[in-house]
């Protein structure tokens, strides 16, 4: 048997270490304690928990935890109100991560877990795990004294000493069946037990107790039930007649002070039949009249039928209640005579939260509620339509009442009506619906290159082609999901154009969009609302200037924002600016170009005419100096200058006017911003502003490429120009390299 559960715990212990937590080994210090995950587990109600003793209710722990394997990039401790985290997980020495927390209440914690968010190289999605806790204390309790003596029909008080009375259970309830039958209350820290013995001579207290927090014993096994404390007392008769009364509680109310309650009391040979006793809690004279006694006749049981009237509270615990003839004490009773239950105030506690009067709940939301009043520990309390997961350890007294309710996530009613028994209390819990600001992630923006998700857009975007239009569209199927909720999305739109200077175009404001979430939701049916904007919103039908129509460099501005006064918490706000810059820019430039440098490449009419005359007059010479030599002629012809054709520093002419059709080409990365060169076509008058009467002007058509300033803005620039042509009055083709003075227009 020893080796199957060996091996059955091996298993165990692997799958929690190998496959469903992925750690080799967890460490948790307390003081000078160490628990280890690979010793101290413990396997308990078929699940394994890392077991650790504590002292104080609000330890602090240190939390070691070791990666079982090298692709574990990051860890993070889920947030809980059983715990607070001091430290943040830091990887230590390139061995465990390491992180310190502090728990809040260790007696009082249910289900107590850490829950880990596990990064894992290789994976986009971290992986959730929980390491389950099993916190246990050494719990001890006395029961000293040596008053041993009880009196039939009176309780009486003790006190019991414990090292742990937060970890006693305690039920408030009375056992049956017993010699003397005991309850267990605590008040201001302080542990008593209640006796009330129901038979006569020596009998036996036996008070089985049990803790919040479990301990260990030797073989680790889980207990919760202390040590039987068993006590000797004598029980007497009481001095006088004590009758037992089939009820323990009536209700002081107006009616009952008229019509009273029917009870059924012990016979006794003194008691007369149809007549009225006093009841007051004092055996002396001149007590007060809490309640008026009427006896009516004997039953077959041995009983008295008769009618109580009460007149004033009073609780068992006070002490005994006198029946009196006139101010003679004849018998002892007693019973419980607590007012109406009346509920004067209900709070609730959101997750996380303190206490509130406002009564809104969410759906599938868990919140505490507190009911504040008289006589509750008599009411059937039951909430409509909702889990009641209140655990058996929350208080519950006569002014107090707890209760832990689960909110469907489909509830169907906008009211949760609390009933006592079959009446309506008149108190209601409110269901709201969830009003959370989620993040832009169900915004699309469509502005010539598809639906881009607005969460995930840079805060600047260069659009290279023409905005034909930008349509705002709502993903409500991302808003509410199975586990998260959000509601209704209250935006608004601001939307600017600003051109390329910075000038102002227009503006405009989009108020009030409210998009509901999706089918999708659990709560989609209850969301359904005439104000609910859910198609897309194309911009142009709100715009006076058309985007297709804007001007290069043109901007369009939108602030998206959620309205800060429907949320009580803080808001999301995206701004994005969405910058016209074409692939190329159609254009024409007016430029005055000085010092062109042009090589012809042909010859120019006056060329021609030159080189013409220069090789008539050759051939004259070559005719001539042959009649030389010949003798003919007596002087020696002249050889004729050859003229030379011109190059580029040959013909530095003035300043000359271009018109050129060009494209620029903005920058793809720099917003506003073109690229320094441009390629253009168009005329060029040479020399039109050269007043000297030997300049050669003529007309060419060119293609040129420019060089441009860097630096934007300016009207005029000193570019560099560099191209080819043809001239009109030459009729010859030509290359050019030429600064020049520009306009932009």
């Amino acid at each position: 048997m020893i080796i199957c559960f060996t091996l059955a715990f091996t298993r165990i212990f692997s799958q929690h270490n190998d496959i469903r937590f992925g750690f080799k080994d967890v460490v948790l210090k307390i003081d000078t304690l160490q628990f280890r995950y690979s010793k101290d587990l413990i396997y308990y109600q078929a699940q394994s928990f890392l077991s650790f003793m504590f002292d104080k209710q609000d330890e602090i722990c240190e939390l070691n935890l070791y990666p079982g394997s090298d692709n574990i990039m990051s860890v993070e401790l889920l947030k809980s109100t059983d715990f607070q985290q001091l430290d943040s997980v830091v990887f230590l020495n390139n061995e465990y991560f390491r992180t310190r927390v502090k728990f809040t209440n260790l007696t009082k914690s249910q289900f107590l877990s850490f829950i880990f968010t596990v990064h894992m190289e290789g994976t986009e999605k971290p992986v959730t795990r929980e390491l389950k806790l099993l916190p246990y204390t050494k719990t001890t309790v006395s029961f000293p004294g040596n008053n041993d003596e009880l009196y039939i029909g009176e309780e009486k008080v003790f006190e019991l000493y414990s090292n742990n009375a937060a970890n006693i259970k305690i039920t408030n309830e009375w056992t049956t069946g017993l010699d003397i039958n005991y309850r267990i209350s605590e008040s201001n820290g302080q542990l008593r037990i209640h006796l009330l013995p129901t038979s006569l001579g020596t009998k036996y207290a036996t008070i089985k107790l049990q803790t919040n927090s479990p301990f260990l014993n030797y073989r680790k096994e889980v207990i919760y039930d202390l040590p039987v404390i068993t006590r000797q007392f004598k029980v007497k008769a009481s001095r006088l007649a004590f009758l037992n009364i089939d009820k323990k509680e009536i209700t002081l109310d107006e009616p009952n002070k008229r019509t009273g309650f029917e009870i059924q009391l012990d016979n006794h040979r003194q008691l007369a039949m149809n007549k009225t006793y006093r009841l007051e809690d004092q055996e002396q004279a001149g007590g007060p009249l809490i309640a008026e006694l009427f006896t009516k006749s004997y039953l077959a049981n041995d009983r008295v039928l008769c009618v109580i009237r009460p007149f004033n509270l009073h609780r068992q615990t006070e002490g005994y209640l006198y029946m009196k003839d006139g101010d003679d004490s004849k018998f002892i009773i007693n019973i419980n005579i607590t007012p109406k239950t009346t509920i004067t105030n209900i709070q609730i506690m959101h997750e996380g939260q303190e206490w509130s009067s406002n009564l809104s709940v969410n759906p599938g939301e868990v919140v505490d509620v507190k009911i504040e009043g008289e006589g509750l520990h008599k009411a059937r309390f039951h909430w409509e339509d909702v889990t009641d997961i209140t655990s058996d350890t929350v208080i519950r007294n006569e002014n107090l009442c707890y209760f832990r309710l689960k909110i469907p996530m489909d509830i169907n009613k906008r009211r949760i009506i609390l009933f006592n028994s079959i009446n309506n209390s008149g108190f209601a819990l409110n269901v709201k619906e969830y009003q959370s600001p989620r993040i832009f992630d169900f915004i699309t923006l469509d502005y010539g290159d598809g639906n881009k998700t607005l969460s995930d857009l840079s805060s600047t975007v260069i659009q290279r082609k023409t905005i034909k239009d930008i349509t705002v569209g709502f993903n409500t199927s991302k808003i509410d999901n199975n586990t998260k909720l959000y509601g209704k999305q209250y935006v608004d739109i601001d939307l600017r154009i600003v051109g390329k200077s910075g000038e102002l175009i227009e503006m405009k404001s989009i108020k009030n969009l409210t998009i509901c979430p999706g089918d999708n939701s659990p709560r989609a049916p209850y969301y359904k609302d005439k104000f609910c904007t859910n198609d897309d919103l194309h911009l142009n039908n709100v715009l006076s200037n058309k985007t297709s129509n804007l001007d290069d460099f043109a901007r369009v501005q939108m602030e998206i924002r959620q309205q800060s006064d429907r949320y009580s918490e803080p808001v999301n706000t995206k701004q994005v600016e969405i910058v016209l810059q074409r692939k190329s820019i159609f254009d024409i430039d007016v430029s005055f170009p000085a010092g062109l440098m042009i090589q012809n490449l042909g010859k120019t009419q006056s060329e021609k005419e030159s080189f013409g005359k220069y090789n008539t007059d050759y051939s004259q010479y070559l005719i001539d100096i042959e009649r030389y030599k010949k003798g003919e002629i007596v002087v020696q012809p002249p050889e004729p200058s050859k003229p030379q054709k011109a190059v580029f520093t040959d013909n530095l002419g003035g300043i000359s006017l271009a018109l050129i059709v060009q494209f620029s080409f903005p920058d793809a990365e720099k917003v506003g911003r073109s690229k320094p060169y441009r390629l253009g076509a168009g005329f060029l008058a040479i020399n039109t502003f050269n007043f000297n009467q030997s300049a050669q002007r003529d007309l060419a058509v060119v293609a040129l490429a420019s060089l441009y300033p860097i630096k934007p803005g300016k009207l005029f620039s000193l570019p560099i120009h560099f191209g080819f042509g043809y001239k009109f009055q030459d009729k010859i083709p030509f290359i050019m390299l030429s600064p020049g003075i520009g306009v932009r227009f």
